[in-house]
C-alpha cells in the first residue's frame, strides 16, 4: 500500500477510535429548577452585565437537552443595554450532556460528538423559547477566550406556519425552541464566557434560556502526533 494512503488511513482510524469513547457537551441552563413555574433559580454561571440586574421569566425552551426550567427575557437596564453573561471552563468543567455526534441541535447544527475539557476549537449555542415580539432589535452575542473571540448579530423572532394555512405563508418556522450557533472560538486555557447584548432596551428586548458549549476540533492528539512520527520514518526510510 502506498505510504501516503496508509497514513491517511491510520488517522483516520485515531479520529474514530477518539470520537467514540465520549459523546458530550456542557449545557448551561438559566433556570436550574427544572419548574416551568414563573421563579428562576439561576445558574450560578450565568450574571446579569452592564446595569442590568433583574429579568422577567417565561416559558421554557424544548431544544435538546433542556430540562423544562423557565426562560427569561428583557430586563431592567437603563444606562447600558440589557445585557446577560454565562461562562465556563473547560479545564475544569466537566461535560454534563451526552449527546451522540451527528445529533439534530435544530437550526442546522448537528454535534460533533467530541469531549470538552481541553485545548480546541468550541463552537457556542444560545437557545430561547418562539418569539414574534421581540422588538429590541437584532441580538448581540459577543464570545471570547484567551487570544480568541467572535461576535455575531441574531434576530431572535421567528415567523409561525399557520395550521391549517389559508394560503402560501411568508417566513419560516422561526428560531424557537432548537440550539443557534452564535460563536467560535479557539480556547487554550481559562474560560470561554459569553455577554448577551440587547439592541436597545425595550420590554421584550431579548430572550434567552440556555447556552451550550461544545468541541467541534480538537488540538492532534499525541497518538496522532505518533503516528505522523511513524509515517515521516517510512517516507525516509523509503527514500
Amino acid at each position: 500500500m502506498h505510504l501516503r494512503k496508509l497514513f491517511t488511513l491510520l488517522v483516520v482510524g485515531v479520529l474514530f477510535v477518539g470520537a467514540g469513547v465520549a459523546n458530550a457537551a456542557f449545557l448551561l441552563e438559566i433556570d436550574t429548577d427544572g419548574l416551568s413555574n414563573g421563579s428562576v433559580t439561576f445558574n450560578p454561571l450565568f450574571s446579569f452585565g452592564g446595569d442590568t440586574t433583574a429579568a422577567t421569566a417565561s416559558i421554557p425552551s424544548t431544544a435538546f437537552g433542556m430540562n423544562g426550567g423557565n426562560s427569561i427575557f428583557g430586563g431592567n437596564g437603563s444606562a447600558d443595554l440589557d445585557t446577560y453573561t454565562a461562562t465556563y471552563s473547560p479545564d475544569s468543567m466537566a461535560d454534563n450532556l451526552a449527546v451522540a455526534a451527528g445529533t439534530d441541535l435544530g437550526d442546522g447544527n448537528t454535534a460533533s460528538g467530541l469531549v470538552g475539557g481541553g485545548p480546541g476549537l468550541y463552537a457556542v449555542y444560545a437557545t430561547w423559547p418562539f418569539t414574534s415580539n421581540v422588538s429590541g432589535g437584532p441580538v448581540t452575542y459577543n464570545v471570547t477566550t484567551s487570544g480568541d473571540s467572535s461576535s455575531v448579530q441574531i434576530d431572535q423572532n421567528g415567523f409561525p406556519i399557520i395550521i391549517p394555512a389559508p394560503g402560501p405563508q411568508p417566513g419560516s418556522p422561526g428560531l424557537g425552541h432548537v440550539w443557534v450557533k452564535v460563536g467560535e472560538v479557539s480556547y487554550t486555557s481559562g474560560s470561554i464566557d459569553l455577554e448577551q447584548v440587547a439592541f436597545s432596551n425595550s420590554f421584550s428586548s431579548m430572550r434567552a434560556a440556555g447556552y451550550l458549549f461544545e468541541r467541534v476540533v480538537p488540538e492532534p492528539t499525541a497518538a496522532l502526533l505518533g503516528l505522523s512520527g511513524v509515517a515521516l520514518t517510512l517516507v525516509r526510510r523509503r527514500r
